[in-house]
């Protein structure tokens, strides 16, 4: 999670979880869901409503943007 902290832009969290797309779950977006919601454990800002981002932000519910990366 990037904020603005201090009159600078910060990386002030991050979230991060295995994703799989081979069997039993052949998903890549449980990890995804999995690392958003431990995002939210650790800032205490609600991003997700059920398994869709809240956007655009609106105190601390929801993001403006969203950027995953994974790799294989």
């Amino acid at each position: 999670m990037i904020q603005y902290v201090d009159g600078a832009y910060r990386l002030t969290h991050r979230g991060e979880a295995p994703t799989t797309v081979e069997a039993p779950f052949e998903d890549v977006t449980r990890g995804v869901l999995n690392a958003i919601m431990e995002l939210e454990e650790l800032s205490g800002h609600n991003i997700l409503d059920g398994e869709k981002i809240i956007s655009p932000a609106s105190g601390d519910h929801g993001v403006d943007i969203y950027i995953s990366t994974s790799s294989a």
